[in-house]
């Protein structure tokens, strides 16, 4: 057997995190990642159907059990009748996990709960003393050498179940927040497989083979590996960032705290854009099901408006929408996102790529009308952003169509039997510029 190398500082940094006095309301939320495979680690041990079947008590060990993933599935998914005979031992390195399990259990009214220090890296528990070992998702941070432990205490026939990363998806997220920081601000981020070496002291624990081969050295019969892909749901942007407290300690541990606090902003920005493609996503498939239109007729693509050769080459376009013919393109609320030469660049493309008879719908911001410090304010709000607001008059966005009367108006404008300026409406209309153009 290999010999057990030493923790990365990394790792040595997460595990003095597991100490701070709020590190479990931090840490709930990631339960959310880590449920699911709770409830894979019952299906697979067949949990309910042999308490339900045997008079026999269950003695189950929920290691790392942070505030209580594997616990909470077990005594949710076990009906109340066969709590009597149900016993789990919640063994966690961290003081504030286990406070927070215990008084979670309590008012729950969980029987035969027990949370106790136990560091998954040296048990020192009696031998045999277990029908189920339960580790999710911290058997990579540990050294080699610990599976011959939970193999000792695992009574005759009993069962245990262990999870590892076979990917880190989040972490894409922290090489596109670097990316945004300003030019010249230099941050070493270890590239995805470097950083997974040091969370996992350098083993393949992504690999099917090598958790199997882990498994049968230390003695374990009938090892099955199952890969599985589960689509989490972590609730807002800012519930996500909350989830990734710990991540984010062990990718940023030696950062310069101004560095640490600009990338965090940075993702926070990213993980927004990324929960409103997906929100249009999800928006756009209930349409879908709930009207009745056929599939054939729609297309949702995830693409960058500043690279409109992409979008019209994209299959989804080319199968729903033939440019050969006219056809509407509509961009609301954002051409006053980008710079001069952009602006110029991607309408520029359409009204060359576009066939005569093509129309062109926009909304755009402005300052024509506003209040000078309002805009002074909103300006300087957006300058904070990645995206920063450009506002365009009346005569920019005009030129070079043939408008739809009424022409470039305001949107409660738009169509409205009376055209009066100066009528009461909602002040942020006053806003925006709205228009249909036709390409001659």
């Amino acid at each position: 057997m290999s010999t057990p190398q030493q923790p990365s500082d990394m790792l040595k940094t997460a595990e003095a995190g597991w100490h701070d006095d709020d590190i479990a309301q931090k840490y709930a939320r990631a339960e959310a990642a880590t449920r699911p495979y709770a409830s894979l680690f019952l299906e697979k041990a067949k949990f309910v159907s042999n308490m339900t079947t045997s008079d026999a008590a269950i003695h189950a060990l929920d290691l790392g059990c942070g505030t209580g993933a594997v616990t909470a599935t077990i005594y949710e998914t076990v009906p109340r009748a066969h709590w009597p005979k149900l016993h789990v031992l919640a063994g966690d390195i961290s003081e504030p996990m286990l406070s927070y399990l215990s008084a979670r259990g309590e008012k729950a009214g969980w029987p035969n709960l027990t949370t106790q220090i136990v560091d998954a890296a040296d048990i020192q528990l009696d031998e045999e003393r277990f029908t189920h070992v339960f580790a999710n998702a911290i058997i990579f941070s540990l050294p080699l050498g610990v599976l011959g432990q939970y193999f000792r205490i695992l009574g005759p026939g009993g069962f245990i179940a262990v999870s590892t990363w076979a990917a880190l998806p989040w972490y894409v997220f922290v090489e596109r927040a670097v990316a945004r920081l300003p030019s010249g601000r230099k941050v070493e981020l270890p590239p995805a497989e470097t950083f997974r070496s040091k969370l996992t002291r350098g083993n393949p624990w992504h690999e099917e083979s090598y958790v199997k081969e882990q498994l049968e050295q230390a003695g374990f019969k009938d090892v099955g590996v199952t890969k599985e892909k589960r689509r989490i749901q972590v609730g807002t942007p800012a519930q996500f960032m909350d989830t990734m407290t710990m991540p984010m300690t062990l990718v940023a541990g030696e950062w310069e705290k101004r560095v640490r606090e600009e990338v965090l902003g940075a993702m926070r920005a990213v993980v927004v854009e990324e929960a409103g493609a997906l929100s249009c996503r999800e928006e756009g498939t209930r349409y879908i099901r709930d009207t009745g239109v056929s599939e054939d007729q729609v297309g949702m693509i995830r693409a960058d408006a500043l690279d409109p050769e992409a979008i019209v080459k994209h299959p989804d376009a080319q199968r729903v929408i033939d440019f050969s013919k006219p056809v509407a393109v509509m961009m609301f609320a954002l051409v006053h996102f980008w710079t001069a030469a952009q602006y110029t660049a991607v309408l520029g493309y359409w009204k060359v790529r576009l066939v005569r008879g093509s129309a062109f719908v926009m909304t755009h911001g402005t300052g024509d009308g506003r209040d000078v410090g309002s805009l002074d304010g909103l300006l300087e709000v957006y300058a904070q952003t990645s995206t920063p607001f450009i506002p365009r008059s009346r005569e920019e966005i005009e030129r070079g169509w043939t408008l739809v009367q009424p022409g470039l108006v305001r949107p409660h404008l738009w169509k409205a039997e009376e055209m009066v300026e100066d009528r009461e409406i909602w002040p942020f209309s006053k806003m925006w510029w709205v228009a249909v153009g036709f390409l001659d």
